[in-house]
């Protein structure tokens, strides 16, 4: 048998049953993105809210892109409550979990707000429905419609291009390629939209009641770099 003409496999067969001789180290066998969710959750007990993890993996270089991407799609993540993850197997303590679910804060002006950014773009905030994951769709409120331009859009992430796009009509925004649930979505996240009409580009990003201050803080440091006054 090949087990046995390799023993360097680190595999043993007694017969029945193939069992390995050694273990497996998880930063042989994960992903360069996966370990570093991994190593984040590993190093806090298995379990960590979605703020949390998303601050400590941004700190060690993952792009939120492919945060949501993976929290979404990786079979090492589970989530036992909305807004907590935790590795796979992982077991926590009573009242861990509960403990680190979101706290639901009612502030109607989070919950569908809109304006200008000084460069002109128009942006909006909304609270995200199951119907929205559903069927990838978001409602333009009407108050803005005039000011929105219909057509194809190229999708971007915190200003970062995409493959995806989204078709915007008088009433909605429609995502194509399942995009909300690719990047890890869940009814009542907060979404901000930010529209070029002239560029025919949409800026998306995710997160809390504050993801519109993030995003405007995350603007004002760009704006501010060095390379942005040369």
């Amino acid at each position: 048998m090949l087990v046995l003409e390799l023993p360097d496999l680190g595999l043993e067969f007694d017969g029945e049953k193939l069992a390995a001789t050694r273990p497996q180290l998880a930063a042989d066998v994960l992903s360069p993105l996966e370990f570093v969710l991994y190593d984040a959750l590993n190093s806090n007990g298995g379990i960590m809210s979605r703020d949390a993890l998303e601050r400590e993996v941004t700190a060690k270089g993952m792009n939120l892109s492919s945060f949501h991407v993976m929290i979404g799609y990786s079979v090492i993540i589970d989530r036992p409550a909305k807004g907590v993850y935790a590795l796979r197997g992982a077991i926590s303590q009573p009242g861990v979990v509960e403990s680190l679910m979101p706290k639901v804060r009612v502030r109607q002006t989070a919950m569908k707000d809109h304006g200008h950014f000084e460069d002109g773009k128009l942006w909006l905030v909304q609270k995200v429905t199951e119907a929205a994951v559903k069927y990838e769709t978001l409602a333009l409120p009407a108050v803005l419609r005039q000011y929105i331009t219909d057509g194809q859009y190229n999708v971007q992430m915190n200003n970062s291009p995409t493959t995806y796009r989204a078709g915007i009509s008088s009433s909605q925004v429609r995502f194509q390629g399942r995009f909300l649930r690719a990047q890890g979505v869940e009814a009542d996240d907060f979404v901000l939209l930010s529209f070029d009409c002239k560029g025919k580009a949409l800026s998306v990003a995710f997160g809390d009641e504050d993801v519109f201050e993030k995003a405007k803080a995350a603007r004002e440091e760009v704006d501010e770099s060095p390379a942005s006054l040369m």
